[in-house]
């Protein structure tokens, strides 16, 4: 007695009669695995003898079921023949699941790589691509079957990306640096053990919501493309330590940024940020951040909660004012605000006790205030092309200053207390108002280099 072969149930449990429309048709574990159905229909036509076997077999936990098929071929002498399709022993990644369906990921055979790879391969044959991409395609068998870490498809010669490369699970670091790719596929997600993902000098436009899936990831360069925003699923990589979007149409921040909390290095470099989120203030492990040329008028108050930021980049942005909240940045040793229509800097920034490096030249600053003293550990202080006109004293309090620029100010004389900057290296006030230099400068031991708007004559004391 021959058995139907099993295909799919339907809404009652009960089992749909085998059609050409649904001959093939798998059963997928969400919608169609009825186990109690099948086992029913097996049981009715089995010997009980083989019903222990096959309720074993029914209860292993596939996501997908292909095709059960029973065959009987003579109760009495020959037995049960299971023919048609077996159960399929891997799980089949589902590419458009529906809504709140689990998706199951499971690497493909070295076999299917390489045939998957060969079929890529003979896209192009016959072209000047052909060879690179034999090259390309052997460099990812080898990846997979040495389950290589890194893999680079900067300058390979290649246009497309195989999907094979979307296979490699046992990614940490992924460059395409320069490729023309345009769309980042949703199977990016295989990729679950990223940690370095390099996607700068590309034509992606956006990236895709699943990136927030590569919860692993550490670095993520995105320079230089043609991306205008990033979604909220950037907030779901809550181990990412860089973030390099400098160079892009990026015009504002998602709130999702503050969920960064272990981010170190944000680079906004030459975007069209014109503001900052609140949730900056999130940011708690940020240790760089570059807004150098945007469009930037003024930072939030919660930027005090960047407790550990050491380098804040602002120059030739449009920044008007330095909140006070600017003292609160304890940490910070480099703060550059060249080339901003900046008119004053906030008494608050005497907090800044571990700045080594000031820049203000070229901005609408007029004066420096005595807390320029409080600044001991600074190292660099740049003020040239201000409309600052004099020097306060405190300067002579910043001990470990070792250059000193003051060309092209309205600055007239230069103070007696600068003989207490033993450490000065170089000195320079040319195109400045001053006339003459006074003697203690022959005093500093370090000077190496001295530019004025007029011959001196200098002896480097012995």
């Amino acid at each position: 007695m021959d058995l139907p072969l099993i295909t799919s149930t339907g809404s009652s449990g009960t089992l749909l009669p085998e059609t050409p429309e649904n001959r093939f048709q798998p059963l997928t574990f969400a919608k169609h695995f009825e186990r109690q159905a099948v086992w029913s229909a097996i049981e009715s036509k089995t010997p009980t003898s083989l019903n222990t076997a096959l309720k074993v077999l029914l209860t292993i936990p596939f996501f997908l079921i292909q095709t059960v098929a029973l065959a009987a071929q003579g109760f009495s002498n020959a037995g049960i023949s299971l023919a048609n399709r077996m159960v399929s022993k891997r799980a089949v990644v589902a590419e458009t699941p529906t809504k709140g369906e689990r998706v199951v990921d499971t690497p493909k055979t070295a076999s299917e790589i390489k045939a998957s790879l060969e079929s890529w391969c003979n896209e192009v044959q016959g072209t000047s691509e052909y060879s690179a991409r034999q090259k390309v395609a052997k460099q990812i068998r080898e990846c997979h079957a040495e389950e290589k870490t890194s893999l680079s498809l900067t300058w390979t010669g290649i246009t497309t990306v195989p999907d094979a490369v979307w296979e490699l699970s046992k990614l940490e670091c992924l460059s395409l640096d320069g490729f023309p790719i345009e769309v980042l596929p949703d199977s990016i997600r295989k990729l679950h053990n990223l940690k370095s993902l390099n996607l700068a000098r590309t034509q992606i436009t956006a990236l895709p919501e699943v990136i927030g899936e590569l919860v692993n990831l550490e670095t993520l360069d995105l320079e230089m493309t043609p991306i205008k925003a990033l979604p909220d699923a950037i907030g779901k990589l809550g181990k990412l330590k860089t973030l390099r979007i400098w160079f892009t149409g990026v015009k504002a921040l998602p709130d999702a940024i503050g969920q960064l909390v272990n981010l170190e290095e944000l680079n906004l470099f030459m975007t069209g940020i014109k503001a900052l989120p609140n949730t900056i203030g999130n940011l708690i492990n940020l240790k760089k951040l570059d807004l150098s040329r945007t469009q930037i008028e003024a930072l939030p108050n919660t930027i005090e909660g960047c407790r550990k930021l050491e380098a804040l980049y602002l120059q030739e942005s449009k920044i008007t004012a330095l909140p006070e909240a600017i003292g609160e940045l304890l940490n910070l040793k480099t703060l550059r605000l060249e080339k901003t229509p900046i008119a004053a800097l906030p008494e608050t920034i005497g907090r800044l006790t571990n700045l080594i490096t000031l820049n203000i030249s070229s901005t609408q600053i007029t004066t420096l205030s005595d807390v320029i003293g409080k600044l001991t550990n600074l190292i660099t202080l740049d003020i040239s092309g201000t409309r600052i006109t004099t020097l306060p004293d405190a300067i002579g309090n910043c001990i470990n200053l070792e250059t000193l620029k003051l060309a092209v100010t309205k600055i007239s004389t230069l103070p007696e207390i600068i003989g207490n900057l033993t450490k000065l290296k170089t000195l320079d006030f040319e195109g400045s108002r001053i006339t003459t230099v006074p003697d203690v400068i022959q005093q500093l031991p370090n000077l190496e280099r001295l530019s004025t708007p007029f011959p001196v004559r200098y002896k480097r004391p012995d």
